[in-house]
């Protein structure tokens, strides 16, 4: 259908919009902001938006767009609501409006009514109707929308179309062109009836970027919304009158704010929450932490959230939002559902009393990157993610330990079998004969492992850095020990008196007297001969062989930046949201935008 759209005359008429006006004088430097995050820089102070904005919060985009979307307000805090367009800086054009508390937004194609209420994109048994892509439409436009629902209001199957600036009152809905021109005498016959023109009724559509809106769980058509464009989407704000703060339910959530809905090149809905930034942070802090945390540990989380927000305007710039509401960005569910996780008394004080706070770094803002635990030691930006930032560097962690028995997994263990290993390399692509050893090669001064090693059958070596020392093997954290079972030795024998597991942090002492520490789990060493050869795992002679290998670890995340559960501990201890993030943002500051 979206092809036939394209191919129609009129569809050249109108090919740009909106691109004259990027941001209004408030967020001109918000704009540049975001552009120079998108091209790997970090922004300036004086490129800060003020923190009044409204973040656009990407809930369904990309292959996870709808082709219909629900929403309902009928919770006593308003009714209704208004339809229009939102500007480039957040604020709402109203074109339109309905009494109705539960609307259905449908891309408009050929949408189904299933037997059940549900809407589907397919035809099958049982439907109980079709709200078609085709219409028939009166001649003349409309100036407002007062009187063109006026007129449509008079019809049977009547509605409003708001069709880039101009208003139209159309009339029911059909799966074809020949269904809808087969209809044109009943509309004609119902027009004579009010002694209206019988003249230029016309089967109409929308193009590829229209929205049909309907009474949820029926096919009858409420407003229809076609910008011609992809940058002129429908936007909707919950009650009728604009008076009320409504929490409107979508897919099992109570959300703040309006809805956007934009079918990125003719596809289905990308739906977006448009809300104001304090209000947004209200929405994360639950979702990142628990509301029932302690105040000054949710002060830190808020002006984390806060910062990064507004560091990453248009971050997802090619869906035309900001941040998404997974822990991709940061998790966000609005008021939430009233069951596990919501907005307290508590957080939202911790969101109310740092309000317009940021973190900066040097007159730019900070990335507040956090994880759930460290383990112990955090861990520099550039080691996990080959980005040097200087406030984001590694420390050892004292807090997290006092707390470590409440913290869901802080200690874990995984076991791979060599033939687990061999067949992990084999699906990314690392051909090899058998893993036979896995061992950690290089650490962090903060006991991370910063690379580990494969090795095949064959002595063919596999090495990884960075954040692929967790991601690969899919390990709660890059801080761990591997210890290799089976046809490995068990340990090394000092002085035939003790025996250790694990050579790093002992010692070496040279002919000439000088000590060195030993960095690596598996040094080289020169025998007698003076051959050089990689000393054996576990002191057993040769390659390990191993049949399993063991990882131990402490923590759950990527290491960089604020440890959820250290700031949880370092409440408790007394410090406050200030000295939190000061610890694990070395040498930041407060402050409000710039």
């Amino acid at each position: 259908m979206a092809w036939v759209f394209l191919s129609m005359d009129w569809m050249t008429a109108f090919t740009e919009m909106v691109n004259d006006m990027r941001r209004q004088i408030t967020r001109i430097s918000a704009a540049l902001c975001a552009l120079l995050l998108l091209a790997g820089l970090t922004p300036a102070a004086a490129s800060t938006s003020d923190t009044s904005q409204i973040i656009r919060v990407g809930l369904y985009y990309g292959t996870g767009a709808l082709a219909t979307a629900n929403l309902d307000n009928a919770d006593g805090k308003g009714s209704g609501h208004r339809f229009g367009y939102f500007q480039e800086d957040g604020s709402f054009i109203q074109v339109g409006s309905t009494a109705e508390e539960q609307i259905s937004m449908l891309k408009s194609t050929n949408i189904y009514l299933t037997a059940s209420g549900t809407y589907s994109e397919t035809a099958s048994a049982g439907d109980a109707g079709v709200v078609g892509c085709y219409h028939l439409q009166l001649p003349d436009g409309y100036s407002d929308f007062d009187s063109a629902q006026a007129a449509a209001s008079q019809l049977s199957q009547g509605f409003v179309a708001w069709i880039n600036g101009t208003y139209h009152v159309r009339w029911g809905s059909f799966a074809d062109s020949q269904e809808a021109q087969a209809a044109v005498g009943e509309l004609q016959t119902e027009l004579a009836g009010l002694g209206w023109n019988t003249d230029g009724v016309s089967v109409c559509w929308t193009t590829q970027y229209g929205v049909t809106v309907t009474k949820t769980g029926t096919t009858q058509i409420l407003f229809q919304f076609d910008g011609e464009a992809e940058e002129l989407a429908l936007g909707v704000m919950p009650d009728i009158t604009g008076a009320a703060d409504v929490q409107t339910w979508f897919k099992n959530y109570k959300y703040h704010g309006g809805f956007r809905y934009q079918r990125i090149g003719g596809g289905n809905l990308t739906v977006v929450n448009m809300v104001p930034l304090e209000t947004y942070v209200k929405g994360v802090i639950p979702y990142e932490m628990s509301g029932s945390w302690p105040l000054e540990a949710l002060k830190a989380q808020a002006v984390a959230a806060r910062t990064y927000a507004v560091r990453n305007l248009d971050g997802h710039a090619s869906y035309h939002f900001d941040v998404c509401n997974t822990t991709c960005c940061q998790a966000y569910y609005g008021e939430g559902n009233g069951s596990s996780r919501y907005p307290t008394a508590v957080s939202n004080q911790a969101v109310d009393e740092t309000a317009g706070e940021l973190l900066w770094y040097d007159g730019e803002l900070a990335s507040t990157n956090f994880s759930a635990s460290n383990g112990g030691g955090s861990e520099s930006a550039v080691n996990v993610w080959g980005t040097d930032y200087p406030y984001l560097v590694g420390k050892l962690d004292p807090y997290e330990s006092s707390i470590a028995d409440i913290i869901p997994g802080y200690e874990w263990t995984v076991t791979f079998t060599a033939d687990e290993l061999t067949e992990i390399l084999n699906d990314l692509n690392y051909g090899n004969s058998q893993i036979v050893d896995l061992e950690v090669t290089r650490r962090s001064e903060t006991r991370n492992v910063l690379e580990i090693r494969f090795t095949d059958s064959e002595g063919k070596t596999y090495t990884f850095a960075r954040e692929r020392v967790r991601t690969l093997l899919g390990l709660r954290s890059m801080r761990y020990e591997v210890t290799a079972g089976g046809s490995g030795g068990s340990g090394y024998s000092i002085n035939g008196e003790t025996t250790v597991e694990n050579l790093v942090g002992l010692y070496l002492i040279s002919g000439n007297g000088a000590t060195s520490a030993i960095t690596e789990e598996r040094p080289y060493i020169i025998d007698g001969s003076g051959t050089t050869e990689r000393l054996p795992a576990g002191g057993g002679s040769g390659e390990t062989d191993a049949d399993e290998f063991t990882i131990t670890g402490t923590g759950y995340g990527h290491h960089v930046g604020m440890s959820q559960w250290g700031a949880y501990a370092m409440a408790q201890q007394g410090y406050t949201y200030e000295e939190i993030l000061l610890f694990y943002y070395t040498g930041t500051y407060l402050g409000t935008a710039g």
